[in-house]
């Protein structure tokens, strides 16, 4: 279910369209934009959570960078589930491309990471995407995931208790 009525999906598709006739979009397509915005339905319920402006940008970066319009929604969906604007959170999606090229890494496979790994994390980060996507290539530098370096932190949590439960125990 995308959350919008048929007459919406069809202004939608129709806004998508216009969009990409213009010319705002560099590298973005209809179906682009629609399957970021079926990221945000996914996500939240409702493909209204964007405008067709943002999600052709999202669309755009993505292709940009090589990892597709899909995954591109998916990073914008999980950086708004984390309190975000929509517009924000292409924004630093666009950065954390930036930042991952700079830094050498697979901006793809950082993408990934996120994509796959946001919502476990989030815990960790408290709504904090400048942290995360800091996490995300410092554990891409080092050939892990995020979800490896929560891992790590949650055993040495468990350590610090079992050690605490030792001595309680003394």
């Amino acid at each position: 279910s995308t959350g919008a009525t048929v007459a919406q999906s069809r202004q939608l598709v129709n806004d998508a369209n216009e969009l990409v006739a213009s010319g705002k979009t560099r590298l973005a397509n209809t179906e682009d934009i629609l399957a970021v915005q079926k990221e945000a339905a996914a996500e939240f319920g409702n493909m209204m959570m964007m405008s067709t402006e943002v999600a052709g940008e999202v669309a755009d970066i993505g292709k940009s960078f090589g990892y597709g319009a899909t995954q591109a929604g998916k990073i914008n969906s999980a950086f708004m589930g984390m309190g975000m604007t929509a517009d924000k959170a292409a924004d630093s999606q666009r950065e954390l491309a930036a930042d991952a090229v700079k830094a050498g890494v697979n901006v793809g496979a950082v993408m990934q990471d996120l994509a796959d790994n946001s919502k476990d994390v989030q815990k960790y980060f408290r709504g904090n995407v400048k942290e995360l996507k800091k996490a995300a290539i410092e554990a891409a530098k080092l050939g892990m995931s995020i979800a490896d370096m929560a891992a790590v932190a949650e055993n040495l949590l468990d350590f610090e208790s079992s050690i605490s439960a030792q001595f309680e125990f003394m």
